[in-house]
């Protein structure tokens, strides 16, 4: 069993660290009345091609046919933080 969990540990600790980083990215992607992570979003930090783009690739990948996975969870909050009615940057 001890060998199990240490084959499963990096695996454990990779998935970790990429759900971070969406979170980080969602969280570079808005800005927040109060400039906390958990603030409420006043405009999106991003242009409106950029967050177009975003968008789509997002849509796309939450279309792919798989098992549903953390893959699915990072794909589902960026994808609701893009939905918002937000401000962009002007180009």
């Amino acid at each position: 069993m001890d060998r199990l969990n240490r084959l499963t540990a990096p695996e454990d600790k990779a998935r970790a660290m990429i759900v971070l980083g969406v979170k980080i990215s969602a969280f570079a992607l808005v800005r927040t009345k109060d400039d906390k992570p958990t603030g409420e979003p006043v405009a999106f930090t991003i242009s409106a091609r950029q967050h177009d783009i975003l968008a789509k690739e997002v849509g796309q990948l939450l279309k792919q046919e798989h098992n549903p996975s953390f893959v699915d969870a990072c794909a589902n909050t960026l994808s609701s933080l893009l939905a918002r009615d937000l401000p962009t940057l002007k180009p």
